[in-house]
């Protein structure tokens, strides 16, 4: 596991930085024109530096569906909790689901 020491942190940093603009422009919610949709694009960036250094993932497609699932997984958190399909709760169950699916060959390589 890597240290978060302000090097590593300002590694990792240099290491996203020249994908600020390029990975985001067009998406919703990133660069759009010359606007910028701050809130979501922090919330990118900071998870793109978090899964760097806790996980060390730098799989380009496994950072943005571990993406997708923990934002569906933080939008339950103000929900009703109803686990009927087709609801923001079970949405969010699934999600968490594929977080651990994910994380745990991560983190724990030989556990499964």
């Amino acid at each position: 596991m890597r240290h978060c020491s302000t090097t590593s942190i300002s590694n990792a940093f240099k290491e996203d930085r020249g994908s600020c603009y390029s990975d985001h422009k067009g998406e919703e919610g990133g660069l759009e024109g010359d606007t910028i949709k701050v809130v979501t694009l922090m919330k990118k960036l900071t998870f793109n530096v978090t899964c760097s250094l806790l996980f060390g993932l730098y799989d380009e497609p496994m950072k943005e569906a571990l993406f997708e699932d923990f934002s569906q997984a933080f939008k339950v958190v103000w929900s009703v909790p109803v686990d009927f399909p087709g609801t923001p709760y079970h949405r969010g169950i699934k999600s968490r689901s594929r977080i651990v699916d994910r994380v745990i060959p991560i983190r724990l390589p030989g556990l499964l």
